[in-house]
């Protein structure tokens, strides 16, 4: 008997379509992504990307580029909007790294695509 080979089709090139086929295609299966806008422009600001994201990235094999192309902040504060006053404050950056076990990142869209 003739085993047939796994194919999926992933409707949408945003983040999580492309996330998606990767991992998908990682494991092996083949993938077609399906995807309506010609080309990819540099829309919109930067994402934050938390550690257990990175981790995901790294397993897509994709985390090393991205830490090249992102910004590393070394720390999250959350300000009143009328006052400014700091109502939370996180240490990330190196911090991040020993707890977390791996990078806090901002990163472009576009960067992302790429």
């Amino acid at each position: 008997m003739l085993k047939r080979k796994t194919r999926i089709a992933v409707v949408g090139g945003g983040l999580g379509g492309l996330a998606a086929a990767r991992l998908l295609q990682k494991a092996g299966i083949e993938v077609h992504v399906f995807e309506q806008t010609p080309s990819f422009q540099r829309l919109g600001a930067g994402i934050h990307v938390s550690p257990n994201v990175v981790k995901v990235l790294a397993a897509m094999g994709i985390d090393k580029q991205l830490e090249a192309v992102g910004a590393h902040p070394d720390r999250w504060r959350s300000r009143d909007g009328v006052s400014g006053e700091v109502m939370f404050e996180m240490a990330l950056g190196v911090h991040a790294v020993n707890r977390f076990g791996a990078s806090y990142l901002t990163v472009r869209r576009g960067d992302f695509h790429a």
